[in-house]
């Protein structure tokens, strides 16, 4: 547990969340975080991770990383989404773990949950976990790859999340951890100027 003594709560939120996101691209999954979720009663909820595609189900994922045990609150939050969006499935990742309460909780809802000490130990799970047997595989042909030459695609300088955007704004916000980043600026983009 020494990650969270060294590593700010934040940090450990955003490359959890960095890594479901990895997992999920190489599936073929279009994905969206923080996932801005309308439900049925008009309200508009935010979750971790929105993912779906043609394939594949329709999934919603929250994931916590608080520095101790997630409880009963956590659960209910995800479950309130749960009922409002009427996702195939959900589920909750948490690092480092759930009390026994909220497993109990989780199981009842229906909620998935996967568990770990640490970011390396919830990617190794993840390939065993709910979500492979939620019918998530491997397409045989991959996602195309954003490729970071490329203008309007960023990569966050904290978690590593890679990202295209229209935006033509010199500063852009990371979706995935909330850092705030500086645009690198390309030979192209300045004017020249040329004398008469």
């Amino acid at each position: 547990m020494a990650e969270t003594e060294t590593t700010p709560v934040g940090d450990i939120t955003g490359k959890l969340t960095g890594s479901v996101i990895a997992y999920l691209l190489d599936r073929g999954f279009n994905v969206e975080a923080p996932a801005k979720l309308r439900g049925e009663s008009g309200t508009e909820h935010t979750a971790s991770i929105s993912a779906n595609g043609p394939e594949h189900p329709k999934l919603l994922l929250d994931t916590y990383a608080p520095g101790r045990k997630i409880g009963e609150e956590q659960v209910i939050n995800t479950y309130t989404k749960v009922l409002d969006t009427s996702p195939t499935q959900a589920f909750i990742i948490c690092v480092p773990g759930a009390t026994d309460s909220a497993q109990r909780l989780a199981q009842l809802y229906r909620i998935g949950l996967i568990e770990g000490s640490s970011i390396e130990e919830i990617a190794k799970k993840l390939p065993a976990s709910a979500l492979a047997s939620a019918g998530i595989r491997q397409l045989a042909h991959p996602p195309r790859v954003l490729h970071l030459g490329k203008p309007g695609v960023l990569r966050c300088d904290r978690c590593g999340y890679v990202w295209k955007t229209r935006s033509k704004s010199g500063y852009a916000t990371c979706p995935s951890c909330y850092f705030r980043i500086k645009r690198p600026r390309t030979a192209a983009a300045r004017p020249l100027l040329q004398r008469g």
